[in-house]
């Protein structure tokens, strides 16, 4: 049997409570280098860690969206983005 769930749009309480689970996981963890995989423009996940000062890689296929990340991070040190899939990343990642 297959369920199907309606498609119903996120808020900002559901955006904010995951980046909340991340980053508390992320303190566990001793300054880990992180991989966001499909990360489309890096606007729920990527660029808030790398805010919060996190090393992070976003990696997408879709250029456009890629593109749209790596001008919103401009300024953004800890922040690298990668149009590709798995095969195209090089860096080892926590």
């Amino acid at each position: 049997m297959v369920v199907h769930f309606p498609e119903v749009p996120e808020t900002l309480y559901g955006l904010n409570k995951r980046l909340r689970f991340v980053t508390e996981t992320l303190e566990a963890l001793n300054n880990p280098s992180v991989l966001d995989i499909g990360c489309g423009t890096g606007e729920f996940l990527t660029l808030p860690l790398a805010r919060q000062g996190w090393r992070i890689t976003g990696l997408d296929i879709h250029s456009a969206s890629i593109e749209r990340a790596g001008t919103l991070a401009l300024g953004l040190a800890r922040a690298n983005f990668v149009c590709g899939t798995l095969d195209d990343v090089t860096d080892k990642f926590d």
